[in-house]
């Protein structure tokens, strides 16, 4: 769910303040990016080349044409993990990120809780919320462009959610 995104909404509170916003992230594929150096340590290995083209050459194109009509800001996604340079203007995907809660106080999920508590925390009542990446996505979608055609993704947005189309209910 696009709300879910801290960036995006970050975006449209600089929309609600008149200010012309684009939310960028960038993908890191936890199968290609995370690596272990000589000594066993795990570190993050990304390359932010891609993102920083994408997002240079939708500025020039905003400044020369400015944002479309109707379109208050976009979401630019871009994964570490690409296959094409090519992007894809997309719909939002209904859901991208499959949530669970994990209870360590429900004795019948608590082998499945699996968090490194610190020194001091107790782990009576903790709860979190886990999430996994769903694995179907609609095509034309931005989860289809960044998991399976692994190309960047630009979302345009319009900050009424409002549904207009009440006519049949």
């Amino acid at each position: 769910m696009i709300t879910s995104s801290g960036t995006v909404c970050a975006a449209f509170e600089a929309v609600s303040m008149g200010i012309p916003a684009i939310a960028v992230s960038l993908f890191i594929d936890p199968k290609t990016s995370y690596k272990q150096d000589e000594n066993g340590e795990w570190y993050v290995d990304y390359d932010f080349t891609l993102a920083k083209k994408v997002l240079h050459d939708l500025v020039l194109k905003i400044i020369d044409k400015g944002f479309p009509k109707d379109v208050d800001l976009f979401n630019l996604n871009v994964p570490t993990n690409h296959e094409s340079e090519e992007v894809k203007i997309t719909n939002l995907s209904h859901n991208m990120l499959d949530k669970k809660v994990i209870d360590n106080t429900d004795e019948e999920k608590s082998e499945i809780f699996n968090y490194h508590l610190e020194e001091n925390q107790k782990s009576d009542d903790l709860i979190m919320i886990a999430s996994d990446l769903i694995k179907e996505y609609e095509e034309g979608s931005d989860g289809y462009a960044l998991f399976v055609e692994k190309c960047p993704s630009l979302t345009p947005l319009n900050v009424d959610m409002a549904s207009k189309n009440l006519k049949e209910w």
